[in-house]
């Protein structure tokens, strides 16, 4: 076929359109900032604030700052920097070493799990931040699931000073136990049967019982030193991935959820938030001992506490739920301004699904970065600026409470569903708060950063699967921001994927606007299902199939279990056709001959100088080729609704 014009560019993302027309076109530069094609038709929106300017360098920062591997001064030194320049710096970053003990592997345990936890109880009896020093006892309530004569739990450079276990609730009795590679192997009183109920009771201490990266980043109990008017005794832990264990003995598996009760005694002259609702506040000898209990079952790396020289500030969401920000005494006006959209926030997830917990919260730290902890997620105090500059930070770790939280990945092997959709959800929030245009704007600039630099030597962001991450990048760009984009892309499938023939633009835009309902429908479907347990990729393909009423296998697979991206071609040429017409040849070539072939539908859009007609394409080779009959018109149609 002779080309009358060929065009080429990046498809990152169902939601494309192709535009025939006579006029010439460029091909988009390979370079940071330039836009890609993304949503066409926006979500209901109420934009009623002025969008606040977030750091250019926040999209490629965020897996490093919402894993804790990016310390606060190192983090301050690149936020403001040009893009290709921190991605030049991250190298030392990404590739860090760290003295704590990661992550072994990402799936399930091997050999499978012994226990099935129910109940942890935590005591935290005494907190000396001067020395650094800290006592506990944990109690954690099980069920065997095969014989045993022993059991294990993950604990890390803490001293237990006694254990005792009691079976079917008879009486504690002291057992043997020894402490070996992170590993507390517990010797059982008796033989334990299949489905015995067991409670085990750790008394422990720690001194110092955190580990640092190289980056600087504390992790498991952290006490924080402050500095430029902060506090010199903060207080917190951190436990994703594997830092719980640092703070209390447990059964570290993000799949064994359980409820919590953690009870804090709070040092004299700071302030006390943790995790849960807190059900107790009384005083023994002169200290506040706060009791905070999480009744649906929760993993391990999402329970915390904080204690500080806190100020708590209160608001209401939309639907009743209070909302507590601990902030400190000198950022109180910055942290009112920069949670103020947080209401908006709430309103949007929970049309999605109602918010699952009686509260929210958000306490400030020493931290490089925001983590979603259960019902109080802690927030880097440096990202307090009272502009609003970080509300996509605070939008990630709002919605980690549904998409995360209630609903958690099976194994590390899945943290797409965790990361991508709160990535996801910043978009989503955007769109709904400032519009399409800010939307698209920021998902351009961070498709731009993936094709640039996606294949670049030593690159910082290296392309591997977003289902099978490789141990050292579960926290990567790929796995947040291109995952993010394939929920997108999943979008543009709810859309497009059920239109057939050609269409006026109207119509066009009344079934996208239908596809849009029906994506957002696969959500409500995927997180009802699951709520308050695990999931994997299968339960969200299966909630998307149910709704689409066909399989998908042809979309998840290449996107999740595939690397790189498609790059097309496309020709066409006209040749009349009889009086009243116009024949279109056109062609579609996936070029990109290194990555798999995508199968895609794909909007078009025929122009003519009287007539604008569209239709979906569905693209399964590597060359398509089809022929369209063209009516001509006198008029203009709906010229303002050409994408480009």
């Amino acid at each position: 076929m002779k080309p009358n014009l060929i065009k080429r560019f990046i498809h990152l993302t169902a939601l494309g359109a192709l535009v025939l027309t006579g006029g010439a076109g460029q091909n988009p530069a390979d370079r940071l900032g330039q836009p890609t094609a993304v949503s066409l038709i926006a979500l209901g929106t109420s934009p009623h604030r002025e969008r606040p300017k977030a750091p250019r360098a926040y999209p490629i920062l965020l897996p490093l700052m919402d894993s804790g591997r990016l310390s606060p001064h190192r983090l301050l030194q690149l936020l403001d920097r040009d893009p290709g320049d921190v991605l030049t710096e991250m190298k030392d970053i990404a590739a860090f070493n760290s003295d704590c003990v990661e992550l072994s592997g990402i799936d399930q345990p091997d050999p499978p799990d012994s226990i099935d936890v129910q109940h942890y109880d935590i005591e935290i009896h005494e907190v000396d931040d001067a020395n650094q020093f800290f006592r506990a006892t944990t109690t954690i309530l099980f069920t065997t699931l095969r014989s045993l004569d022993r059991f294990d739990l993950r604990m890390i450079k803490l001293e237990a000073t006694s254990v005792a276990v009691s079976i079917d609730n008879n009486p504690y009795a002291p057992v043997s136990y020894t402490l070996a590679d992170s590993v507390l192997h517990v010797a059982a009183p008796a033989a334990l049967n299949p489905g015995a109920q067991v409670r085990v009771r750790i008394t422990y201490q720690g001194s110092d019982p955190g580990c640092v990266s190289t980056s600087g980043i504390f992790s498991g109990l952290v006490f924080a030193i402050g500095g430029g008017g902060f506090p010199t005794n903060g207080i917190h832990t951190f436990s994703e991935p594997s830092y719980g264990p640092y703070w209390f003995p447990s059964n570290d598996n993000p799949a064994d959820k359980a409820t919590f009760r953690i009870t804090v005694t709070v040092p004299q002259g700071l302030v006390g938030s943790a995790s849960g609702v807190l059900v107790e506040s009384v005083q023994e000898n002169g200290l506040d001992k706060l009791t905070w209990e999480i009744s649906r079952p929760t993993s391990t790396y999402l329970t915390a506490f904080y204690l500080g020289d806190y100020v708590k500030l209160e608001a209401t969401a939309p639907d009743g739920t209070p909302l507590e920000y601990f902030t400190y005494p000198n950022l109180v006006n910055q942290t009112l301004a920069d949670f103020a959209t947080l209401p908006d926030m709430m309103e949007l997830y929970s049309s999605i699904y109602p918010y699952p917990n009686p509260r929210y919260a958000m306490s400030l730290g020493e931290f490089g970065g925001g983590m979603e902890h259960e019902m109080n997620s802690l927030i880097g105090h440096f990202f307090i600026r009272g502009n609003r500059s970080f509300e996509w930070l605070f939008a990630h770790e709002l919605a980690h409470q549904w998409w995360g939280n209630l609903l958690t990945m099976e194994t590390w092997r899945e943290i797409w569903l965790n990361e991508g959709f709160a990535t996801y959800m910043e978009a989503l929030f955007t769109e709904h708060l400032y519009g399409y245009e800010a939307m698209r704007e920021r998902s351009a600039f961070i498709d731009s950063i993936y094709i640039a630099r996606i294949n670049e030597p030593d690159s910082v962001i290296v392309d591997h699967p977003i289902l099978d991450p490789p141990l050292d990048s579960v926290f990567s760009f790929i796995v947040y921001q291109k995952g993010a984009r394939v929920l997108d892309m999943l979008r543009g499938v709810s859309r497009l994927l059920l239109m057939n023939g050609l269409r006026s633009p109207e119509e066009f835009a009344d079934e996208a606007l239908t596809g849009d309902q029906r994506f957002l429908d696969i959500l409500t479907l995927y997180t009802g299902r699951h709520a308050g347990g695990s999931v994997t990729s299968v339960d969200l393909q299966n909630a998307a199939e149910d709704l689409m009423g066909q399989d998908l296998t042809w979309f998840f697979d290449p996107w999740l279990r595939g690397r790189a991206y498609p790059t097309l071609e496309y020709d066409w040429r006209t040749s009349p056709s009889g009086g009243s017409g116009t024949q279109l040849q056109v062609r579609v070539h996936q070029a990109e001959t290194e990555a798999p072939i995508f199968t895609m539908p794909l909007h078009i859009r025929y122009r003519s100088s009287t007539d604008i007609l569209d239709e979906v394409r569905m693209l399964d080779a590597r060359t398509v080729d089809w022929t369209v009959a063209l009516p001509i018109r006198d008029r203009v149609i709906h010229r303002h609704l050409l994408l480009q």
